[in-house]
């Protein structure tokens, strides 16, 4: 009869054998792509911006934003591509001088997050 200490080493065991084929069915979260779309309104004429973030494993997520200009969003990218998509929150201090695309970025950070 195994003791405590042999039991837990089992146990352990069998769960690193197991992780490891669990890691290639997790989508890759690293952040590939971020792109902007300008749209606006027809009847009321308002602009905003919709962000599209895409991950190498091919997740999607949208955030939205008033109208951007180009430099927020080369600051976006700047931020954001290469992490994973699951540090928001770093993303996000270093997205502070631009509120906007802060919260876009975060909002499509999330929705992949939950996805």
């Amino acid at each position: 009869m195994p003791g405590n200490t042999q039991l837990r080493r089992m146990r352990l065991a069998a769960m690193a054998q197991g992780g490891a084929g669990d890691s290639a069915a997790k989508p890759e979260l690293t952040i590939d792509n971020l792109t902007a779309h300008a749209l606006r309104e027809p009847v009321s004429r308002r602009t905003y911006t919709v962000l599209e973030v895409q991950t190498k494993g091919g997740l999607t997520g949208y955030g939205e934003c008033p109208a951007a200009p180009s430099d927020a969003l080369a600051r976006a990218k700047q931020a954001a591509l290469g992490q994973a998509a699951t540090s928001y929150e770093v993303i996000s201090r270093q997205l502070a001088s631009q509120p906007g695309m802060q919260a876009a970025v975060v909002m499509a950070l999330l929705d992949i997050t939950g996805k």
